[in-house]
């Protein structure tokens, strides 16, 4: 029989994570898969608007180099972490879509990102949720160094 651990049901005939329950009725993904799932998108957008970004001179490509890289860090500490809770993968990051360099776009992005990351702490929970606490500060420094570029600008 197989084994159910809160948060990551187990499928009657494979055993495998977040499939069918006896009886054939699909089972809800777990909170921490959505909450990963969730991250990976909004990351994807913050890739996008810091991609636009880093075409208007040097300084913005340094900072969107610098973006990009610790969301790459970021995006392999989730697949650890995925494994680690026996869900299934994410699905692999999608080539930024091309939009024009736009501050503001970012800064929003940068907070979606920052308020899910908050929020997906306490939806992985445990020792494995200390992984998202340090992308949350580290999130939470590119956002304020994207808001002093702003105030910056307005001067």
């Amino acid at each position: 029989m197989p084994v159910s651990t809160p948060g990551r049901p187990r499928s009657a005939s494979t055993g495998s994570p977040g499939s069918r329950a006896s009886g054939g009725v699909a089972q809800p993904p777990p909170p921490a898969r959505e909450a990963l799932d969730e991250l990976d998108q909004l990351e994807a957008d913050v890739i996008a608007e810091v991609a636009a970004i880093g075409s208007t001179g040097d300084e913005a490509r340094r900072l969107a180099g610098s973006v990009r890289e610790t969301l790459g860090r970021h995006r392999r500490d989730r697949s650890r972490l995925r494994r680690e809770l026996g869900l299934v993968p994410g699905l692999p990051a999608a080539a930024p879509e091309e939009r024009a360099p736009d501050l503001e776009a970012l800064r929003a992005a940068q907070e979606a990102l920052v308020f899910a990351t908050a929020e997906a702490v306490g939806r992985v929970g445990g020792a494995e949720g200390g992984v998202l606490v340090d992308q949350l500060r580290a999130v939470a420094a590119h956002l304020a160094v994207t808001e002093l570029w702003i105030e910056r600008e307005q001067r």
